[in-house]
């Protein structure tokens, strides 16, 4: 890991540049990674905010470190409930990159890490100063725990993620319930979805899909939401999060290559399984609204 070769570690220099700019601890290691990670600088920063300080200040697990833990939890994590064997293979990830910075400074712990130096559990940052700097063991820590997630993302490549939204579109402006399927261009019949843009939310990327494949504006239910995977031909995966939808256009008309079904034929005309159970889930979450 860190120290293992005599290459320049590009993100180490980053990352510390991060830290001297003013981003806290977190935040200067995983905007180092925004790119790997499909994130603006912004979101990076955001997400990372509260780990500062070892956690909102309060000298518990080093900030540098639950950064470095965060990346390789959206790289690599598991999502699956009960999936034992894929908890202890990303636990073991978590605990190889603690293992560096327990050999380099004795400790993950921030307030064992600054032992010696003054400091306090105030919600209130130090103010920064050259001195700053110069007693605390931080910029050192930073360095490394992104040299080193930097050299486990090259020796264990991440599976590459694509990451989309889309919509279970139902259609109940008749007085029955029916289901908005769209055709792609390999003859694939699937739900609407398209990829994120970059910094676009996923209920408006959820929409847009919807708008574009099927002509139709819709509004969205606050109440579900299901994700599912498809390979890709390079072999990672592309990540969809589904919304259910309901048609509220008015005028609007559907385009060439949208169909409405019923929910059993929309059920058998789908193309991927992963498709078809999250259809099953929306016309449940239906069928329970109803019900309600």
């Amino acid at each position: 890991m860190a120290g293992e070769t005599e290459k320049p570690s590009q993100k180490r220099e980053l990352a510390q540049q991060n830290f001297l700019c003013g981003y806290n601890c977190a935040q200067a290691v995983l905007a180092a990674f925004c790119d790997e990670l499909c994130m603006t600088r912004e979101q990076a920063a955001a997400l990372a905010a509260s780990f500062g300080g070892g956690m909102g200040r309060m000298r518990e697990v080093c900030g540098a470190c639950s950064a470095a833990f965060a990346a390789l939890g959206v790289l690599y994590g598991y999502d699956r409930p009960g999936d034992d064997e894929a908890k202890a293979a990303h636990y073991a990830r978590v605990q190889t990159l603690a293992s560096v910075c327990k050999a380099l400074h004795g400790s993950i712990i921030c307030r064992e890490l600054l032992k010696g130096i003054k400091t306090d559990d105030s919600p209130h940052p130090t103010p920064r100063s050259a001195a700053f700097y110069e007693q605390r063991p931080c910029l050192a820590i930073i360095g490394d725990m992104a040299e080193a997630l930097e050299q486990y993302l090259a020796k264990y490549p991440p599976v590459k993620r694509q990451y989309a939204a889309g919509a279970v579109v139902c259609d109940m402006r008749g007085g029955e319930c029916l289901f908005l399927l769209a055709e792609d261009d390999a003859g694939r019949v699937t739900l609407p979805n398209c990829p994120l843009r970059s910094g676009e939310a996923e209920a408006d990327c959820a929409m847009r899909a919807a708008k574009e494949m099927t002509g139709f504006s819709v509004s969205l239910s606050p109440k579900f939401r299901k994700t599912a995977e498809y390979p890709l031909p390079d072999g990672g995966k592309k990540v969809t999060a589904y919304h259910l939808a309901t048609v509220c256009g008015a005028g609007e008309v559907p385009l060439g290559a949208c169909r409405a079904y019923h929910f059993a034929e929309a059920l058998q005309t789908l193309t991927f399984v992963c498709d078809r159970r999250v259809l099953e889930e929306a016309y449940t979450h239906l069928l329970t609204e109803e019900a309600e």
